[in-house]
C-alpha cells in the first residue's frame, strides 16, 4: 500500500510538473504574442503618424502655394489699379487743359464783346 501510495504520489508529482511546465510554456507564448502585438501596434501607430505628417506637409505646401498665388494676384491688382490711376490722372489733366482753354476762350470772347460795346 505504501508502495502504491508512493507510486501514486510520483504520478501526481509528474502531472504537477507537466502542468507547471505547460503553464510556463503558455505564459512564455503569451508574453511573446503580447510583445508581437505591441510591436505591430507601434509600427501601425508610426505609419499613421508618418501619414499624418506627410498630409500636414502637403497641406502646408498647398497653403504656401495659395498664399503665393494670392500675393501675386494682389500685386497684379495693385499694378492694374496704379495703371488705372495714372490713366485717370492723365484724363483729368486733359480735361483740365480743355477746361482752361475753354475758360480762356470765354474770357477772350467776353473781352471782345466788351471791346465791341465800346
Amino acid at each position: 500500500a505504501e508502495r502504491r501510495s508512493r507510486q501514486r504520489l510520483g504520478e501526481i508529482q509528474a502531472k504537477l510538473r507537466d502542468a507547471q511546465d505547460d503553464l510556463k510554456r503558455r505564459a512564455g507564448d503569451a508574453r511573446r504574442e503580447q510583445t508581437q502585438r505591441r510591436a505591430a501596434f507601434r509600427a501601425e501607430a508610426s505609419h499613421i503618424k508618418e501619414a499624418c505628417l506627410q498630409s500636414a506637409a502637403c497641406a502646408d505646401m498647398r497653403l504656401a502655394a495659395c498664399e503665393s498665388e494670392a500675393a501675386e494676384a494682389i500685386h497684379g491688382e495693385e499694378e492694374d489699379l496704379e495703371a488705372l490711376r495714372h490713366e485717370q490722372q492723365g484724363r483729368l489733366g486733359h480735361h483740365r487743359e480743355v477746361a482752361e482753354e475753354a475758360t480762356e476762350e470765354v474770357h477772350r470772347a467776353a473781352a471782345a464783346a466788351l471791346a465791341a460795346e465800346r
